[in-house]
């Protein structure tokens, strides 16, 4: 049977070229043996430098060498102009050619053997996330394997990061397992942000395409970005060393971070997430679906790790951060099926709901921190999610369910999972609330077992917040107003106006002395999505304020709307077309001058 791989060969070149003139709407002359060139599709090209070469693996490729760089095999041609997924565009592509039969790559395919039965457990897909494909798996491996080697033989160079592990209780066989690694600091004088880019500099030197995969994969970022505000930080650190040739001009994008590898459901990688080991700046970052071919929706941590256990219990418990996952994780007994999985914050994605449902989940224990988010988060799971919900009750308000739980180590089986929800199901199919559950314990330290008790349904009441129930809070604008620029010296002074922002709007303040104090929705506050916008939230705020002083749409220029941030226009666009994908800004520029209007619930 014929590969999706065989049909990007030097074989079937003119099958490439003749479908690629049909989507791109322009055709190739050939200049050389298997070399082809035309305008480029993706910019206003007047050099015909969108070529077609045979890389030395044989495989047909489109490159760029114009104003994109980009590099493109047929399928991504594909997706991009079809707006597809990896596997459509297999099969649109296949049936240009006549192969009937075709042998798909898909990731999602993939069977996962649960540890304690011989029997498979059932395909597990999602049309909604797309495949990965395998040239950008396997940059994510090799950066995957050479963080966590450098972490593991590298103990007293990175003393502090072992320590900031082990104090968060992540020993060197959690790091193993788990493939934790850390991607040194530009700081670090013997790697200087750059230990991937140096590991892989002779290949990339022999092929710039080999670059392509790592850079489109998220793991680089480029220094002398000068539409970013963060390349007034970074640019610092290009080196232009004869060495490095244009690869000084690039970073490792996770530079002074701990890796922490992310993978789908059947244990394939999806991508990183990165955190500082101080509390100081930006502390958590992960890479992003823009400029990359990664897709973060709809990732779960550690789900690859519960698949078997999901699919034997029916069951999973959602806790909101990786640290909270590996303190639940260390209640199981059974250490190769944990039914924990972290959401990577106090939102179930529509992404990661359909993977959890695909796998089998029935009950969902909600087990985020007890406050105003992790509340909120318990209610919306409820009435979103087709199955039934739970939560740890005997909770005060701020607690964490890992230090709630701590003196049960090692104490989680199936039994206690079985017992749980066989008895909560008598309750809870008397209504649709969220059911809370209590727990004992029994037996000496060393023999104890925890058994989960379903108690009486609670509703909203005890769902809300202990204090008064408040529908918005009031801030006062000219306080704000002030830090709504993007004047700043490098990239810590952006970060820290941005936790100041932060910190300000988590006072959550339910009167003001303010005439005409700008409001924001008790639950766009206690969500936490604005958190999310990064260096936008100055962008957002400031638009948000004139709009509610207004009354109205925002009608002003992009050259307008810089003088106000004190910045330039790229960086207005940069953070307008952002803010508009992620639903955050409505825009109408069918008129001569722009209307703009904030949404502080994105649909």
């Amino acid at each position: 049977m014929t590969t999706y791989k065989e049909l990007k060969t030097v074989s079937h070149i003119s099958q490439n070229i003749s479908f690629a003139e049909s989507l791109i709407n322009k055709s190739f002359n050939r200049y050389g043996d298997n070399k082809y060139a035309t305008y480029c599709p993706f910019h206003n090209d007047r050099e015909d430098s969108f070529r077609v070469y045979v890389n030395r693996h044989g495989e047909v490729r489109f490159h760029c060498f114009g104003t994109c760089k980009g590099d493109w095999d047929i399928y991504d041609i594909i997706k991009l102009q079809k707006k597809c997924s990896f596997r459509e565009a297999q099969q649109e592509f296949a049936r240009f050619v006549g192969e009937e039969e075709l042998l798909l790559y898909d990731n999602q395919t993939r069977s996962v053997q649960a540890v304690t039965s011989k029997e498979q457990i059932d395909t597990v897909t999602d049309s909604s996330i797309d495949e990965l494909q395998p040239e950008f798996q396997e940059a994510l491996h090799d950066a995957t394997a050479f963080y966590n080697t450098l972490l593991s033989d590298n103990n007293k160079h990175f003393k502090k990061d072992h320590g900031y592990l082990e104090r968060r209780g992540i020993g060197q066989s959690l790091i193993k397992k788990f493939n934790i690694g850390y991607s040194p600091a530009y700081k670090d004088e013997e790697f200087d942000g750059r230990a991937l880019i140096k590991n892989n500099l002779s290949l990339f030197h022999d092929d710039y395409r080999e670059f392509y995969k790592y850079n489109k994969s998220g793991l680089v970022r480029l220094l002398s970005d000068e539409t970013t505000l963060a390349s007034r930080y970074y640019r610092r650190y290009v080196d232009h060393s004869k060495s490095m040739g244009i690869y000084g001009e690039y970073g490792d994008f996770f530079a002074g971070r701990i890796t922490f590898p992310v993978y789908d459901i059947n244990g394939c990688i999806q991508g990183f997430i990165g955190r500082r080991p101080d509390n100081r700046g930006k502390r958590w970052i992960k890479q992003q679906a823009q400029d990359t071919f990664i897709h973060p929706a709809g990732w779960l941590y550690g789900i690859d790790k519960a698949a078997a256990s999901i699919y034997q219990h029916k069951t999973v418990i959602l806790v909101e951060g990786v640290f909270d996952y590996y303190a639940f994780y260390k209640l199981f007994q059974n250490k190769d099926m944990p039914c924990v999985v972290s959401t990577l914050g106090t939102k179930l994605t529509e992404e990661g709901k359909n993977v959890l449902l695909s796998a089998g989940v029935e009950n969902f224990i909600v087990a985020y921190d007890w406050d105003d988010a992790g509340r909120y988060a318990i209610k919306k799971a409820a009435h979103e999610v087709d199955g039934n919900v739970y939560y740890l009750g005997g909770m005060t308000e701020n607690d964490d369910p890992a230090v709630k739980l701590k003196d049960i180590v090692h104490s989680i089986n199936g039994f206690s999972l079985n017992h749980l929800m066989s008895a909560a199901k008598n309750i809870q199919s008397k209504t649709e609330k969220p059911v809370f559950i209590s727990h004992i314990t029994t037996g000496n330290i060393a023999e104890r077992e925890i058994i989960f008790k379903p108690d009486t349904c609670l509703g909203n009441d005890n769902l809300s917040s202990r204090t008064k129930q408040v529908k918005e809070y009031l801030y006062d604008a000219d306080l704000l107003l002030p830090m709504l620029t993007y004047n700043h010296g490098n990239r810590a002074a952006l970060e820290a106006k941005i936790e100041a922002l932060t910190d300000l709007i988590e006072t959550r303040p339910v009167e003001t002395s303010a005439d005409k104090p700008f409001r924001l929705p008790a639950n766009f506050v206690t969500e936490s999505n604005y958190t999310d916008l990064g260096p936008a939230l100055i962008f957002w705020l400031r638009i948000a304020i004139e709009q509610q002083r207004r009354r109205r749409k925002i009608r002003e220029t992009d050259g307008t709307l810089a003088s106000w941030l004190k910045t330039s226009r790229a960086t207005i666009i940069k953070y307008k077309k952002m803010l508009l994908e992620d639903g955050y800004l409505n825009a109408d520029t069918s008129r001569k001058l722009q209307q703009l209007s904030v949404n502080y619930f994105p649909k």
